[in-house]
């Protein structure tokens, strides 16, 4: 993920002004990719962190946050919804919660992951965790409290390769990609318990019928994207007098082997 302090930077440069359609005078801000390797995990559903123990906690710093945003699944009990659907829920806000912490931005006090580790983000101990830098964002990097209102720089995506065009998600497995632009929570949602849109039965008689892709890249069926897009573009101050700065953008769409999983793309056999 993208740090908003860890390995951040700027220098003086040119910037392309919109309003003259010229390059004038600016200063560029640059972040770094930082990479968190947790020992012993080998699914997603495990993390260095106690749940249960910031659920009670009333003093912790971020306990608060994390007990209510659980709460709020958990209070979907009340409104008849299955354990099922609220255990799909539940795990992925934790993962959810769990990447806000290693990104650390400023979006809702939650516990400060890198902090208990001994590491300050802003120090030199950081670097060992940096894989990349000089990435430009036009805004600082961090995961908003509601997906739904995610309006930051994009650097991965994920899709399927079902369709004649594919339909690219910032998430994958996250609320992101649940309908109707609400969060799934107790007192928000604007799902239907008696009339879940995830619940539908295929209608052989409907071409447009496929409640299976509609589930796919939400909380209620996770699995592999298919394919998945890096892009970023890197600018590095010149090291001489007079010469531009280096800027160099890439794009990359990468399969994932996911085998018999693999859908069928529109028109093929």
């Amino acid at each position: 993920m993208l740090h908003p302090n860890a390995g951040a930077g700027s220098f003086d440069t040119e910037v392309y002004d919109e309003s003259t359609g010229t390059f004038v005078p600016g200063t560029v801000q640059t972040y770094s990719l930082i990479r968190y390797v947790e020992p012993g995990v080998e699914d997603l559903d495990t993390f260095p962190v106690d749940w249960e123990f910031y659920r009670t906690e009333d003093e912790l710093w971020g306990s608060a946050t994390i007990r209510q945003a659980l709460r709020e699944i958990d209070d979907l009990k009340a409104e008849a919804w299955p354990d099922d659907v609220i255990e799909d829920l539940e795990r992925t806000k934790k993962r959810q919660l769990w990447i806000r912490m290693l990104s650390e931005a400023e979006l809702g006090p939650l516990p400060r992951f890198w902090g208990s580790l001994g590491i300050e983000p802003n120090r030199r101990s950081a670097m060992d965790y940096v894989v990349a830098q000089n990435i430009v964002a036009t805004t600082p990097p961090g995961i908003t409290e509601d997906d739904k209102a995610y309006t930051g720089d994009t650097f991965f995506e994920y899709g399927l390769t079902d369709s004649g065009a594919i339909v690219w998600e910032p998430f994958w497995n996250a609320d992101y990609n649940l309908p109707y632009g609400t969060r799934f929570a107790a007192g928000v949602t604007q799902q239907d318990a008696a009339d879940p849109w995830f619940r539908y039965e295929y209608d052989p008689t409907d071409p447009n019928s496929n409640p299976l892709d509609a589930e796919i890249g939400t909380p209620f069926r996770p699995r592999l994207p298919e394919v998945v897009k890096l892009r970023a573009t890197f600018k590095y101050e010149s090291p001489y007098i007079g010469a531009p700065d280096l800027e160099r953008s890439f794009e990359q769409v990468i399969d994932i082997p996911c085998g018999y999983m693999r859908s069928v793309p529109a028109g093929g056999p």
